[in-house]
């Protein structure tokens, strides 16, 4: 069966179409359940690998750690499919599906991104290739480096490709095709098809200029980079970079966060983020809340200057519950979106940094003699605007436009350069 006109929906719209009218039985045989169901087969069988890298005379240098998939016939890697990089010695990890890996690490003494002679590296037990099985979570893989040469080095091929899935500031064009709006669907109804397809991560829109604050902006449900693209033309070029962030937005919050989290650890340690402003849309602004919290409480470094929300659901989506229950097939974010879902119950148990400045922007374009509350078409303004949310804001501004219309609305635009301006440039 066929839902006929829901690839051409606007975000908002399908969200909306999905937490209420997707839930009839009628779709239980529908192709996109069918296949969401085989997707997160597979999301449910992925696996982590960690461990710590260790320095007896760390030089000040980012480490670099890779993950290397193994050809099981010969018993070399054919790829590095993942990487992350860490500000000093610490912690990584890397989540992974059932497969055969290595993993290696290095410090970048000089900071040119290869291991050179005489940096300090390190191979998991002389490349010992790593069987993984289905939720088969490894830890305490641990690495020490060392400048003396790995023998175990020689088993890399000389060239290695790099196919990484997660992307940390590659410098990409809006209208790259992996932005396409067709890929929101996908990313929302298999996730993992679409990590698999795509990878995730924070793309730059031009060389990195330390110079200029980055602006990075986060889609919702079902979104899509290019929905940005009226306010990311509106910046100021000679002030700011513009950093879009693609992710599977059927995947759970959680992991969403904490995936944005390491991609954002990793860029911060090979390009020092002097501040780092955030613009979220919808699901997205769920995304963004929850990771200055959680960066708070990893101890890092605190590089994130400024958040806009736009027409987020802080205080969730109502009939989310309801299509939780009743749907025949149960997206991971869908359950996380819900007033009643453990995710936003929590969302505000922590307080929000009070180092970072907050917009709140909400829209109130649609109302119907059905639903007189004020409402964006999506998303009710009261579950816009919990209490602990404004409480936190430094601006909240309302619009009278529709779920996705207030990212192209004028007043919008007006309104975020104006803040970005007032809260988000760094004075000299």
């Amino acid at each position: 069966m066929s839902l006929g006109p829901q690839r051409g929906f606007r975000a908002g719209a399908l969200l909306q179409f999905l937490l209420i009218a997707l839930i009839s039985a009628e779709l239980a045989g529908c192709a996109n359940f069918r296949r969401l169901r085989k997707d997160l087969k597979a999301v449910e069988n992925a696996a982590s690998l960690s461990g710590r890298v260790t320095a007896g005379d760390w030089q000040g240098g980012p480490i670099d750690v890779y993950l290397f998939d193994v050809e099981p016939s010969v018993g070399k890697p054919v790829r590095v499919s993942q990487f992350v990089a860490l500000k000093e010695p610490g912690k990584y990890e890397f989540n992974v599906h059932q497969g055969l890996y290595m993993i290696g690490a290095h410090e970048d003494v000089n900071g040119n991104g290869t291991l050179d002679p005489g940096e300090p590296h390190a191979v998991y037990q002389g490349f010992e290739v790593l069987d993984v099985k289905a939720k088969n979570n490894r830890s305490r893989l641990n690495m020490e480096l060392s400048e003396v040469r790995a023998p175990a080095l020689d088993r890399i091929s000389v060239d290695v490709p790099e196919a990484f899935e997660m992307h940390m500031g590659e410098v990409v064009q809006l209208e790259d095709p992996r932005f396409d709006p067709s890929t929101g669907p996908m990313g929302m109804w298999t996730p993992r098809t679409f990590f698999d397809t795509y990878g995730a991560g924070v793309f730059m829109l031009q060389e990195y200029d330390r110079e200029k604050t980055p602006v990075l902006f986060i889609h919702g449900m079902s979104g899509h980079p290019r929905e940005f693209t009226a306010l990311i033309e509106s910046l100021d070029p000679e002030l700011y970079q513009p950093w879009v962030f693609q992710y599977p937005s059927g995947a759970g919050i959680q992991k969403v966060a904490d995936a944005l989290r390491r991609i954002l650890e990793s860029m911060h340690a090979t390009r020092r983020l002097d501040g780092l402003c955030l613009v979220a849309h919808s699901m997205g602004g769920l995304v963004a809340h929850q990771l200055v919290r959680d960066q708070v409480d990893a101890g890092t470094d605190r590089y994130v200057r400024f958040l806009a929300t736009i027409s987020s659901p802080l205080g969730g989506i109502p009939s989310a519950d309801t299509g939780v229950k009743m749907a025949p097939g149960v997206v991971p974010s869908w359950r996380d979106v819900g007033p009643k879902s453990e995710f936003v119950q929590s969302l505000f148990n922590r307080p929000f940094p009070p180092d970072i400045e907050y917009a709140l922007y909400f829209g109130f374009g649609t109302s119907t003699k059905r639903n007189k509350q004020g409402t964006d078409g999506t998303v009710l303004v009261r579950n816009a605007l919990p209490r602990e949310a404004q409480d936190a804001a430094t601006v909240v501004s309302g619009f009278a436009e529709t779920h996705t219309g207030i990212l192209v609305n004028r007043a919008t635009v007006q309104q975020l350069n104006e803040d970005l301006s007032a809260l988000c440039v760094a004075e000299d």
